[in-house]
């Protein structure tokens, strides 16, 4: 839910800077694709809980629950 307020008030302030800025984009689409996704990327590797990462076996909690940096960063494995 955190992450669906804060993807919504990014679109809208998205939206506004690129009409402020003169880009060409009627229907909002860089700022729901590209900057939201952008966004939404990122978000994964804050708020993964540890709980969906047991479920998933897959990865390390998130930032925000004490897993460190790894899942911001890129992986030697």
């Amino acid at each position: 839910m955190v992450i669906g307020v804060l993807a919504g008030g990014l679109v809208v302030g998205s939206v506004l800077f690129f009409d402020r800025v003169k880009v060409d984009d009627p229907v909002g689409a860089v700022s729901v694709h590209a900057v939201c996704g952008v966004f939404g990327t990122l978000a994964v590797g804050l708020f993964a809980s540890p709980r969906l990462i047991d479920a998933a076996g897959v990865g390390s909690p998130g930032l925000l629950y004490g897993g460190g940096m790894s899942q911001l960063g890129v992986s030697s494995r």
